[in-house]
C-alpha cells in the first residue's frame, strides 16, 4: 500500500500519507468511471475519495513533501487487505510531458493506466454528452456537425473561435484522440513496465477477460471479477429535460463520496432518474460523411499507435 513518512523534528513521531500507486490517466468518454468503479469494488483495491482528483493538473507547486500532503487529502486510510489505491482523472493523458513529470517527480512508485477508444466513436460520444445537459455552450449547437467545424478551426490555429461560448477544454476534444503524441511524452518518464494500454473496446466485448488481465498488472487477484456483475457507469444517454439533468448531475457530484460508501443509494437515485427523465434509444447514428471525415482525419494518429504500443493487440480502428 503506497504510504509516504514523514520525519518529525522528534523521531519517534512519524506521519503517514496514503497517495495513488495506480492512476487512470485516460480518456474521457472511453469507460474510465466503469473501470474506476469496478476496480474500487475489488477488496484489494482503495480508491480516492472522488473519482477525478485532477491534482497533477492544477495543484502541483514543485515542492515534493508539500505535494505529497497536498495528494494524500485525497485518500483516505487503506483498509486492511488493501494493496492498491487508485484514482482516475482522464484529462491527465492529454496534459502530455507536463503531467508525466508532475506524476514522475511526486510519486516514486506509480502504475498507469490509460484506456482509449476509437477516437471518432469517443468524440462523437463526448459531444452527445455534453449536448444531453452538462456542459454550457453546447446548447446552441443543432447538429454535431456544428461542434465538429469549431472543434476543427481550434485545431487549425489553437484559438477559439470568435463568438464561440465553449471553454477551450471542449474544443480541444478533437485534438484528445490524437492518442500517441500524448503518450509518447508519458514514454518518455516511465518505463513500459509501468504503463498499461488498455481499449474501450476490449471491455466491453469481454470484461472478464479484460479485468483479469488488468489484475495480473496490478498483481491484485484477477478471480474476483470472474462472478462480477458489470454494470456501466456515466453512460451517454439522451435525456428529456437538460435543466433537470444538470441539477441531478451537480447533486450527485457533490455525493460522490457517500455513494461509493453506500452504492445501494446511487442505484435508486439512478434508477429514479433513468425512469424520470432518460429518453430510450440513446443518439442517433454518426452520417456516413462525418464519419469517413474523422477516420481519415485520426488515421495517420492511429498508425503512429499502433508503431508505439508495438506487440500489444489493437482493435481494428488501430490498424
Amino acid at each position: 500500500m503506497p504510504i509516504i513518512d514523514f520525519g518529525s523534528k522528534r523521531r519517534e513521531k512519524q506521519l503517514t500519507i496514503p497517495v495513488s500507486n495506480v492512476i487512470i490517466g485516460g480518456v474521457a468518454k472511453a469507460a474510465t468511471s466503469s473501470l474506476y468503479a469496478y476496480l474500487s469494488d475489488h477488496p484489494e483495491v482503495g480508491h480516492s475519495v472522488k473519482k477525478e482528483t485532477n491534482f497533477f493538473l492544477k495543484d502541483v507547486k514543485g515542492e515534493p513533501g508539500a505535494d505529497l500532503r497536498a495528494y494524500g487529502a485525497f485518500f483516505p486510510e487503506p483498509a486492511s487487505g488493501e494493496k492498491v489505491m487508485i484514482e482516475a482523472t482522464p484529462a491527465y493523458l492529454s496534459g502530455g510531458a507536463d503531467v508525466a513529470n508532475k506524476i514522475r517527480n511526486t510519486l516514486s512508485e506509480v502504475k498507469l493506466i490509460f484506456i482509449l477508444r476509437n477516437p471518432v466513436d469517443r468524440f462523437y460520444s463526448f459531444y452527445n454528452f455534453n449536448r444531453a445537459g452538462h456542459t454550457s455552450g453546447f446548447e446552441v449547437l443543432n447538429r454535431f456537425e456544428d461542434y465538429l467545424e469549431r472543434a476543427f478551426a481550434y485545431a487549425s490555429c489553437g484559438e477559439i473561435p470568435s463568438g464561440s461560448r465553449m471553454k477551450e477544454k471542449n474544443l480541444r476534444s478533437l485534438l484528445t484522440g490524437r492518442y500517441a503524441i500524448y503518450l509518447k511524452e508519458f514514454y518518455r518518464f516511465f518505463s513500459p513496465e509501468e504503463i498499461k494500454v488498455v481499449f474501450q473496446e476490449d471491455l466491453r466485448d469481454d470484461p472478464v477477460v479484460f479485468m483479469s488481465a488488468l489484475c495480473e498488472f496490478l498483481d491484485i487477484d484477477p478471480y474476483f471479477f470472474g462472478s462480477y456483475s458489470f454494470a456501466k457507469q456515466n453512460v451517454t444517454t439522451s435525456v428529456r429535460s437538460r435543466r433537470l439533468h444538470r441539477a441531478v448531475t451537480k447533486f450527485s457530484r457533490k455525493l460522490e463520496s457517500l455513494y461509493k460508501r453506500r452504492p445501494g443509494i446511487k442505484g435508486g437515485v439512478d434508477s429514479v432518474y433513468r425512469l424520470l427523465n432518460v429518453s430510450e434509444g440513446g443518439y442517433p447514428e454518426m452520417s456516413p460523411e462525418t464519419r469517413a471525415r474523422l477516420t481519415e482525419y485520426y488515421e495517420p494518429y492511429n498508425r503512429e499507435l499502433k508503431e508505439l504500443l508495438g506487440a500489444v493487440k489493437c482493435p481494428k480502428w488501430v490498424g
